[in-house]
């Protein structure tokens, strides 16, 4: 059963948003330097999509800063590793 208040994840849906945090960060934040073992483990592990409305989470996986609607961005993933 769901946490309360937490939608359940369709497993296909899970694996997707996993492979391509995977893939981002392999391809978009590694490929460019990063090597801290804790900042990849983070950059692996947080569904940063889920801090997005639901009609644009879709952008969250391109290689940009996302516009949240609120007069504010999410940053892109290899500034936010370089930064922490």
């Amino acid at each position: 059963m769901p946490a309360r208040g937490r939608a359940r994840v369709p497993s296909d849906t899970k694996r997707a948003t996993e492979h391509a945090r995977e893939t981002i960060v392999r391809e978009r934040i590694e490929a460019r330097g990063m090597s801290s073992e804790s900042v990849l483990a983070a950059m692996r592990a947080v569904p940063r999509h889920r801090f997005l409305p639901e009609h644009i989470r879709h952008e969250f996986y391109e290689d940009h800063p996302v516009w949240t609607g609120h007069e504010q961005t999410i940053s892109q993933r290899y500034v936010v590793a370089l930064m922490s």
